[in-house]
C-alpha cells in the first residue's frame, strides 16, 4: 500500500518510478504536492484508489498507464479541473466517487473506462467553474448505479449515453 498523507513540503512522487502493481494508494491533504509522474509504470492499482486535498495538484498526469483499478476511486475535494491523465483506464470493479471538485468543469480524461461498479457524481459545484458536462464518459456500458445528485451547474448528461447494463438504480 501507498499512503502519502499531510506532506505539506513534498513536491513529487519521483523515485516510486519501478512501481507497476500497488494494493492501495492513498492521496491526500499533501499541500506541496504538484505532479504524480513518479508513478508513471503504474497499470494497476488491486485495490483502491483515493485522491482528495492537494492544492497543487492540477493534473492526475502520471497515471498514463494506469489500466485497472480493482476496487474503489474516490476523488473528493481536489482542485483538478478534468481527469486528463488516466485516458488508459479501463474498468473501476468497485465504486467510483466523484465529490466536492470545485473546479471540476468536466470528465474528460475517461474517454477508456468502459466499466465502473457504481458511479456516483456530487456535490461539485462552486463559486467560479463548477461541473457543467460529464463528458468523457462515452465509452462507459457497465455499471449497476448511477447517483448524479447536487452538481447545480451541470447542464447536461448526455457523456452517459452508451451505457448498455441493467442499471439496478439511477438517482
Amino acid at each position: 500500500a501507498l499512503h502519502v498523507l499531510n506532506n505539506n513540503n513534498l513536491k513529487n512522487l519521483d523515485g516510486l518510478d519501478n512501481l507497476t502493481s500497488v494494493k492501495i494508494i492513498e492521496l491526500h491533504d499533501n499541500k506541496s504536492l504538484s505532479n504524480l509522474k513518479g508513478l508513471r509504470n503504474i497499470t494497476k492499482i488491486e485495490g483502491d484508489l483515493s485522491i482528495g486535498g492537494n492544492k497543487l495538484l492540477a493534473s492526475l498526469e502520471g497515471f498514463d498507464n494506469l489500466a485497472e483499478i480493482g476496487g474503489s476511486f474516490s476523488l473528493a475535494g481536489s482542485y483538478l479541473k478534468n481527469l486528463l491523465g488516466l485516458q488508459n483506464l479501463i474498468s473501476i470493479n468497485g465504486y467510483f466517487k466523484i465529490s466536492g471538485n470545485y473546479l471540476l468543469t468536466n470528465l474528460d480524461g475517461l474517454e477508456s473506462l468502459t466499466s465502473v461498479g457504481s458511479l456516483s457524481i456530487f456535490s461539485n459545484y462552486g463559486e467560479e467553474s463548477a461541473l457543467i458536462e460529464i463528458n468523457g464518459l462515452e465509452n462507459l456500458e457497465y455499471t449497476s448505479n448511477v447517483d448524479i445528485t447536487q452538481n447545480y451547474s451541470l447542464k447536461s448528461i448526455f457523456g452517459l449515453r452508451n451505457l448498455k447494463s441493467n442499471l439496478h438504480s439511477l438517482i
